[in-house]
């Protein structure tokens, strides 16, 4: 029986005999088995689902092979309609699904093990407001230290420190200064050496995989960390909040203090604070520091404490008399009573004769755990997803029979706007004589349940008979040797352990074989350690050297400081939001930090990152660069503050999803003492669940992650000439054209993610060459010439609303008289003048802007429409959805009697922004040729569409014409209608500088949201359609070419 979301209950299985007539809330559904996943309304059992890149592991192979394993292209969902009984798959291509989002252990829910009572109360020293180190907490090693930065392992390495370790040949010796951590020198096994096992042999290479899967997913570092990279190590609870209300809700007197890939706990916390028992007694003994870093901060180290600590448990239970089958300890199924210790703890005998032995917990008899079950991943890798159906050691026998597939490799691809990762099997599996004997390795469920062993009955409902009258705690603790193959030949029918690695392949080095593909070779998200731009002193994120390998990543000379400072402290003195800080090994010198964006309104979460110089460059005009990894950088708002170093401060904010390492100019400033830059996670909003209302109201506190990296400042000879600054909609931004920066085409099918703002290349403001120039706007900005300083915010979609200030005006915000305020710009950035990057220094303005305030795009898509419904109908009288009136008279209304002011109020804030700047703003071409005949759109209609764009350019050049005064530098009108005349719509491929309907939907755009609304021919429609195209922007930069000259 499962309940029903929508109430009462469903009945599963196949081959059930069932009379449910008259039975109402209960409805039989024969194609669910016990665990199966049901949808909302009963009508689609889910059969299985497979994320990309996940294959069903083989369980044999080349030992020495890089096991690369088959990859799904395409994320699936395969499942069974209960009426019609047919198989349905639902796939996803990955390319549009965006980044990879660091998510929840593919082991499932990371079972802690369980310990007694917590130690000392929660520390009373208060935090640091500007050190992301508590030295106010319990564990021994840090979160968010530099001089703590933990390796993330590729599976091939943890398989061979682990086929070493188990044979106690895990002895290879870490230099002094092993990754610039300060550590001297050691050996893994040499400080935790293996324990000779009761009754010899070792342990099979699969149980301590199975453990290592099960406790962390093979992760010595954060779940943030990709293999081959750097990062916090990975700690259980360290902040003691695993059962608060919020994550927020510090307290280290709970914390778990489990480290890295073995969750090693007993021992890590600092001296003073270790757990004691009920009584306050301590319970264990705080490892000398040198060993807390080791196990926290290097994987092999951590396998040979892990390795050390289940031979001790072994040993223990041996004594205890506690053996499985036949008790030797070559077979998998032999080590099902150390892994239940391992997980849950041993509890010794005692004179008094009180229960003692292993915990009830995961006994499998334990009703917490689904009679029906099979054995854990027989069927399916999709068990991990619901780990709390087994006990922990089924589970480890799970791991060991079937093992999963795991990423190796993860690197930031700019051309698909993606985060690729390459997976591997995970280790070698274990090995039986036959699948039969195979899925038989688990024990059957009653058989550690015996009324004259642990007052545990199997025929009764709750079996375990023996519990505290206060608090019901189960005490049926199991103390007896167990034979469930019926004395036959462990050698035949149990589980073999599989060395891949043979004592031959000393060194992990070999898993960087050059033999390996090419993406196996590098690090993870490789950190970008090239010289920086001619001239530019960088002040990085740190001064300690990254935990890059020398051969990996050159370390490039630093200046000045940065620091962090936490905005408010809770009611003990502590800094919620370094719970959301982390660090991680990629960008500039292979280092940087994040967090996640968070809420203005919450300042307990709130961070921020300063730059400082270290140098007075008063007078010097100088620019300011920052730098942005490749990936774990995406929010659309990173809003930089410079302080000249006199107070006076610029904030200038850009979206730092680059899908590359890059340096990135916030612009050219004459600084006025020490200069400063600072960087928040604190959104602009007032209201972070309106941005996205159109499609669904999505809250995008902690959505999007923001990085601290590099800031550089760069001394110029002088002043640069040119301050230029491009805004507009999507004729200015280069729609069309092609050549998009990554930035701003990505994630078009995530809401919350998306940015389809499709700047371009091949946009005409960076084709302009202005007057006395020899080279373009855009290729002396791509070489940073030093005289000029050009930005460039134009969006494709916007309207006018979307580049009026708002979060960046004191007082009453300003709004025109539609009421339009700015406060939100487009795709989770703040409105184009809110960018901040007009000012006095600013020379030149350009402008496109109204043919969305004009809804010219849904105009046009109506008429599209009308044409593919009833051939030669007047498109002009249909009636868009908002208006009132024919689209014809509703535009003529917008254009007569709402557009003027939105233009106006937009031109009188440049003004006021860039009160030394001309500004120039563009018109709109005519769509079609006289005469011609193209995109769907009968020639009875073209004649009106072509005077409605007439009537748009005529509103603007007189709102521009009445923003002119005398005592300010000149508003100009830009017409492109001469220019387009020959290359319009419809006049033919190589000659038309507008495009026609265009197919192919960019990264940005959702796949299944066509442009027009509707499908053309079973086609989406892009939205690059009708928007000029290369030789269109060349048009373009000729016009304003020309006005420039003539103005």
């Amino acid at each position: 029986m499962q309940s029903a979301q929508e109430g009462g209950f469903h009945l599963t299985g196949g081959n059930v005999d069932a009379d449910l007539t008259g039975v109402e809330g209960v409805d039989q559904i024969p194609q669910a088995g016990p665990h199966a996943v049901i949808s909302s309304t009963g009508a689609l059992v889910v059969d299985s689902i497979k994320p990309s890149g996940v294959t069903e592991v083989e369980p044999a192979g080349d030992p020495t092979s890089s096991a690369v394993v088959g990859v799904n292209t395409q994320p699936e969902i395969v499942a069974t309609a209960v009426v019609t009984d047919e198989s349905i798959t639902f796939s996803l291509d990955e390319a549009n699904l965006g980044e990879v989002r660091q998510s929840s252990r593919a082991a499932g829910l990371v079972e802690v093990q369980a310990g007694p009572g917590s130690g000392a109360l929660s520390r009373g020293v208060v935090g640091d407001p500007h050190n992301p180190v508590e030295d106010e907490r319990s564990c021994s090693i840090p979160r968010n230290d530099p001089v703590n930065q933990a390796y993330q392992p590729k599976p091939r390495q943890v398989e061979w420190a682990v086929d070493r370790a188990v044979k106690g040949e895990l002895t290879e010796t870490r230099p002094a200064n092993w990754r610039n951590l300060g550590m001297a020198s050691y050996s893994p096994q040499a400080m935790f050496p293996p324990v000779p096992l009761v009754g010899g042999g070792t342990i099979p290479p699969q149980i301590v995989l199975g453990v290592l899967m099960q406790e962390s997913n093979l992760w010595q570092a954060s779940r943030y960390t990709a293999p081959g990279n750097t990062g916090n190590p990975l700690i259980g609870s360290y902040y003691g909040n695993r059962n608060a209300a919020s994550i927020w809700e510090i307290d280290y007197g709970q914390a778990d203090c489990g480290y890295g890939i073995g969750q090693i706990t007993d021992g890590m916390r600092l001296p003073g604070y270790e757990r004691t028992d009920d009584s306050g007694r301590p319970i264990e003994t705080a490892l000398p520091y040198a060993q807390q870093r080791a196990i926290a901060l290097d994987y092999t180290a951590n396998i040979a404490k892990a390795v050390r600590m289940l031979g001790q448990k072994w040993n223990e239970l041996a004594n205890a008399g506690m053996l499985i089958n036949d008790g030797r300890s070559a077979y998998i199924e032999n080590w099902f009573f150390t892994t239940w210790a391992y997980n849950s703890g041993f509890h010794p005998p005692t004179e008094d004769g009180t229960p003692w032995g292993v915990g009830w917990f995961n006994n499998p008899i334990n009703t917490i755990y689904p009679v029906s079950r099979t054995p854990f991943l027989e069927g399916t890798q999709n068990d991990a997803s619901n780990p709390q159906y087994w006990p922990y050691p089924e589970k480890i026998i799970g791991w060991a029979a079937y093992g999963t597939s795991l990423v190796e490799t993860q690197y930031a691809d700019p051309t698909s706007r993606s985060y690729v990762s390459q997976r591997v099997s995970s280790f070698r599996t274990a090995w039986w004589n036959g699948n039969d004997l195979r899925s038989l390795a688990t024990p059957p469920a009653h058989i550690f349940c015996d009324p004259a062993v642990n007052d545990c009955d199997p025929g009764v409902p709750e079996p375990c008979q023996l519990s505290t009258s206060t608090d019901h705690y189960y005490e049926c603790w199991w103390n007896a040797p167990v034979v469930w193959r019926d004395g036959v030949d462990c050698d035949y029918m149990c589980g073999h352990g599989f060395e891949r690695f043979p004592s031959s392949y000393d060194t992990e080095a070999s898993s960087m074989a050059y033999s390996l593909p090419a993406l196996t070779l590098r690090s993870s998200f490789l950190a970008n350690c090239s010289p920086p731009p001619t001239g530019v002193v960088v002040v990085d994120d740190t001064t300690q050297r990254n935990a890059r390998t020398s051969g990996e990543c050159a370390h490039r000379t630093t200046a000045g400081s940065f620091e962090f400072s936490f905005a408010q402290a809770d009611a003990n003195g502590r800094y919620p939001a370094k719970v959301d800080l982390h660090q991680q090994g990629g960008g500039f010198n292979g280092h940087f930090w994040f967090a996640h964006m968070r809420d203005k309104t919450e300042p307990n979460t709130h961070v921020t990152g300063t730059w400082t110089r270290g140098a007075d460059m008063t007078g010097t005009w100088t620019r300011v660069w920052v730098h942005l990894p490749d990936y774990a950088g995406w929010t659309q708002q990173a809003g930089y503050t410079v302080n000249l170093g006199d107070g006076t401060t610029q904030t200038r904010y850009l979206p730092q999803r680059r899908y590359s390492n890059e340096w990135v100019s916030l612009g050219v400033f004459q600084m006025k003492g020490e200069p400063s830059v600072s960087l928040s996670n604190s959104l602009v909003d007032d209201d972070t669940t309106k941005r996205y209302e159109e499609s669904g109201v999505f809250d995008i506190d902690g959505v999007d992650n923001i990085a601290w990296d590099a800031v550089g400042f760069q001394a110029l000879p002088g002043k640069p000439d040119e301050f230029v600054v491009a805004l507009g909609d999507s004729f200015g931004s280069g729609e069309g054209a092609g050549e998009y920066e990554p930035w701003s085409d990505n994630n078009g099918s995530v809401i919350v993610s998306k940015n389809a703002c499709h700047q371009s290349a091949n946009a005409w403001i960076r084709k302009t060459t202005l007057p006395g120039d020899d080279a373009t706007i855009g290729s002396r900005s791509d070489r940073a010439d030093v005289g000029m300083d050009f930005h460039f915010l134009a969006c494709s979609g916007a309207v006018s609303e979307n580049l009026l200030p708002h979060h960046s005006i004191e007082g009453n915000n300003p709004s025109s008289d539609e009421e339009q305020s700015g406060a939100y710009g487009q795709a989770g950035m703040v409105s184009q003048l809110d960018a901040g990057y007009l000012d006095e220094n600013t020379t030149l303005v350009t402008m496109s802007i109204g043919g969305n305030d004009m809804r010219f795009s849904d105009i046009v898509s109506s008429c599209v429409k009308a044409y593919l419904t009833v051939l030669a109908v007047d498109c002009s009288t249909a009636v868009l959805s908002g208006d009132t009136e024919p689209s014809i008279d509703a535009g003529h209304h917008r254009l007569e009697h709402e557009f003027p002011d939105r233009l106006t109020t937009v031109l009188q804030f440049v003004r006021e922004r860039a009160p030394n700047a001309r500004i120039a703003v563009t018109g709109y071409p005519k769509l079609f040729e006289s005469g011609t005949n193209c995109i769907l759109i009968d020639t009875s209609n073209q004649g009106w569409l072509n005077d409605f764009a007439d009537a748009m350019n005529e509103t603007i050049r007189q709102t521009v014409e009445a923003a002119n005064r005398a005592d300010e530098p000149e508003v100009l009108f830009v017409d492109t209608q001469e220019s387009f005349t020959g290359h319009n719509l419809c006049t033919g491929d190589g000659v038309s500088g507008i495009n026609g309907l265009e197919f192919k939907v960019t990264p940005g755009e959702d796949p299944l949201l066509s442009f027009f609304g509707f499908l053309v021919s079973g086609q989406f429609v892009s939205r690059t359609s009708v928007h000029p195209n290369g030789i269109g922007t060349d048009l373009y930069s000729q016009a304003l070419e020309n006005a420039l000259a003539h103005h």
